[in-house]
């Protein structure tokens, strides 16, 4: 039933605007309900807050099917040269639905980490800067130090606080380090980095 309202809705609507849907161009729709019933599973079974751990594999489903429809209609598959970290970002997503959904604050960790990483793939692929990458490697443990004090927030743990100040400020200082190599006014912020990484 499913399928078939969504073929319907495709069928006699996005021709209107132009849209070619014939010939095999709805197929992705295939992967996509599995990725809209991994997510709508939680929701018919309220009672059972596990189940929000289907949001990890369902959210990027529902990315990645969802490119892969837009770019079967439009026939333009060239867009994953710039849209494949969206994928990244949804299992972010789907960490953090699944955070929500079953209360396990350490879900967020994966999700901040993975989420980071995602969102500076997706700059590099628009940009084609993928150079920057030679000087952005401290982002990993920012991200570690992120998502532990993001925990903190919530399990207000010392050990964490210590753990993720202490991993924050190494990856401030190893973008320092990296700036510092620089010239101009790069290098003015890596010396404003350091000062603010010698306070925290």
């Amino acid at each position: 039933i499913f399928l078939g309202v969504q073929t319907f809705f495709y069928r006699a609507f996005l021709p209107v605007f132009g849209l070619e849907t014939g010939n095999g161009r709805l197929w992705p729709l295939f992967i996509a309900n599995m990725g809209i019933l991994l997510v709508l599973a939680p929701f018919l079974a309220r009672q059972h807050r596990g189940l929000g751990a289907l949001f990890i594999p369902g959210v990027p489903i529902v990315v990645a099917s969802g490119i892969m429809l837009l770019a079967s209609i439009t026939d333009w598959w060239g867009m994953w040269q710039y849209l494949w970290p969206l994928i990244i970002i949804g299992v972010a997503l789907g960490f953090v639905a699944a955070a929500v959904w079953t209360r396990i604050v350490w879900f967020l960790i994966p999700a901040t980490i993975i989420g980071i990483n995602g969102l500076v793939f997706l700059f590099c692929a628009v940009t084609d800067l993928w150079e920057i990458w030679a000087g952005m490697w401290p982002i990993e443990l920012l991200t570690i130090g992120m998502s532990l004090l993001l925990v903190n927030i919530w399990a207000q743990k010392k050990g964490l606080f210590i753990a993720g100040i202490t991993l924050s400020v190494l990856a401030g200082f190893g973008f320092a380090l990296m700036a510092l190599v620089l010239a101009g006014w790069v290098s003015v912020i890596a010396a404003m980095i350091l000062i603010g990484s010698g306070v925290v």
